[in-house]
């Protein structure tokens, strides 16, 4: 929308050099729409979630992992509907509905589908493989 310039602000009650858009100045709308941003922002993401949570789902991981919906099912289905280390058929708790996806730190290469037990062990080991290769000398050692 286009605003005039050197009308009188319906907030400010100021003539404004720089365009007005609706009855407030520039300045004044900014002001407003920070304010109302900030005070609505619960309701937002209130509203963000409630949304088909599947399209979110699949935006996020195309987004994240370059990734498509159809590539992650179809990765799903190679595995056998199951956690590629443990072979557990539940992505975790009640809380995951889907697998979690490995992949390599800091790039978009996917690894793997893990239940939420086994990807919280590959990054507690920080990814390194020597650090789980002590882990299974000293499991071999203890048992």
């Amino acid at each position: 929308m286009v605003g005039i310039v050197g009308v009188e602000c319906g907030r400010c009650g100021e003539k404004c050099t720089d365009p007005v858009i609706g009855s407030r100045c520039r300045t004044c709308t900014n002001e407003y729409n920070r304010e109302n941003y900030a005070k609505n922002r619960e309701q937002r993401c209130k509203q963000i979630r409630e949304r088909d949570p599947e399209a979110r789902w699949a935006y996020n991981i195309g987004r994240w992992y370059g990734l498509s919906a159809e590539e992650y099912y179809s990765m799903l289905e190679d595995q056998n509907d199951c956690c590629a280390i443990c072979g557990s058929s539940s992505p975790g708790n009640r809380r995951i509905k889907k697998f979690p996806i490995d992949h390599i730190a800091g790039t978009k290469i996917v690894r793997g589908l893990l239940c939420s037990q086994c990807n919280q062990m590959i990054g507690l080991a920080k990814h390194d493989i020597e650090v789980l290769r002590h882990a299974i000398a000293y499991l071999e050692r203890t048992s």
